[in-house]
């Protein structure tokens, strides 16, 4: 009898120590890949096209590795790139505003000097239906302002 019972209590352990390695932690859940869309109209050449796509594609990629769920969705045309934010992100862009500053300001310099084609100077980001931050080329420098 004391037999039995060992081994049920032994095969008991081991299903709830599998069931646990087979639940993902926070750190190992997958997270949706960052959405773009690059805007057809306006383009002088396939190449300006082609360039902002690849600058956009290539933004999601390190945005979803470095940030990830902050960023949900890019997007790029001749008027700038567009970001959309989560919740969160919106939050904590507002808390480390030096750092998003500083984000924000190399975007526009990497659009002024990467582009094949001449792309407007502007990243506005949005959060939900409305408009959050915009950077923008003013001047000699850059101008970012909080719209919220």
């Amino acid at each position: 009898m004391m037999c039995v019972w060992l081994m049920l209590a032994g095969s008991a352990l081991a299903a709830e120590t599998n069931m646990a390695e087979q639940l993902p932690g926070r750190r190992d859940r997958e997270l949706k890949p960052v959405e773009t869309f690059v805007d057809k109209e306006g383009w002088q050449s396939s190449a300006g096209y082609k360039g902002m796509e690849h600058y956009v594609t290539r933004m999601a990629d390190t945005l979803g590795k470095k940030i990830p769920g902050y960023i949900v969705g890019i997007g790029g045309g001749k008027k700038g790139v567009l970001l959309i934010a989560s919740f969160k992100a919106k939050r904590n862009f507002f808390l480390a505003q030096e750092n998003t500053r500083e984000f924000l300001t190399a975007i526009v310099k990497d659009l002024m000097k990467c582009m094949p084609e001449p792309v407007a100077p502007v990243v506005t980001m949005r959060c939900g239906d409305q408009d959050i931050i915009r950077a923008e080329w003013v001047g000699d420098k850059v101008d970012v302002k909080y719209l919220l």
